[in-house]
């Protein structure tokens, strides 16, 4: 979340981490401040909030200070953030609409789609849109896409959708922000009866899932695969109970990495 940073104190802890695990690190930069206005004030205080508006000339400034080559004339090219590295991180640009995408086309970028909860609908279109107008940088010679999806496996039906039971409530509850500790549990969400105007907030928050057992979630994956044309997926687990969440993971390990 770069706005929250400036774009100097970002490089020298990503220049650090490139010095400890060279080759390793990846820098995921997203726009969106995240969390609610009061927090966003927070985490600025006591001076201001960083304006949205100067993200492109954030992501300009990072990528000149992490490969020391920030242009003639500007104020700050003498200064070197932390040490000197042999490469760079891999930059990639986060996004869940048509902005970001046209910002990592025009950068030269690798694009990370939030399918999750992002426009998934219009999904495939804006990463197409990315590719379209990709022009090669000297950080990426071509487009690179990677698509992150929220995924609930389990060994049954029944059962995945007992446990994203919780995540459903749970979205209801961020978008009037009601402050909780945690996500709800099943049982607490069995209970709840949602009403019409939750359904079509649901139905319409652009929010996607993959829920079912391991041959439905595998089916859909591999679909979503050919829509996005990436085989690059970021899988995020979202549940109440530790023990489902990580089963849902080695469900999804033993089908792809065996």
């Amino acid at each position: 979340m770069l706005p929250h940073y400036s774009a100097f104190k970002v490089a020298e802890n990503f220049r650090m981490l490139e010095t400890l695990f060279p080759g390793r690190i990846d820098l995921g930069l997203g726009r969106a401040p995240g969390g609610d206005q009061r927090t966003a004030a927070a985490l600025a205080y006591p001076a201001s909030p960083i304006d949205v508006c100067a993200y492109p000339e954030q992501v300009d400034d990072l990528i000149g200070f992490l490969g020391d080559r920030l242009p003639d004339g500007h104020p700050f090219k003498e200064l070197r953030p932390g040490p000197r590295t042999e490469g760079m991180p891999e930059v990639w640009l986060l996004g869940s609409g048509i902005d970001s995408a046209e910002l990592a086309a025009h950068r030269g970028l690798p694009f990370s789609f939030a399918h999750f909860f992002g426009q998934a609908a219009q999904g495939p279109s804006i990463v197409e849109h990315y590719r379209r107008h990709f022009r090669p940088s000297r950080e990426c010679a071509e487009p690179k896409v990677h698509v992150a999806v929220q995924v609930m496996c389990a060994d049954t039906p029944e059962s995945a959708e007992w446990h994203a039971s919780s995540l459903r409530l749970g979205r209801v509850q961020m978008a009037r922000n009601e402050k909780r500790e945690g996500i709800v549990s099943p049982e607490e969400a069995s209970r709840h009866e949602f009403t019409a105007e939750e359904l079509r907030f649901l139905e319409h928050s652009g929010m996607r899932g993959t829920t079912g057992d391991l041959a439905t979630v595998v089916a859909e994956l591999d679909d979503l695969s050919e829509q996005y044309r990436t085989d690059h997926f970021g899988i995020v687990t979202i549940c109440y109970d530790f023990k489902a969440r990580l089963h849902s993971y080695e469900l999804l390990a033993e089908a792809y990495l065996s």
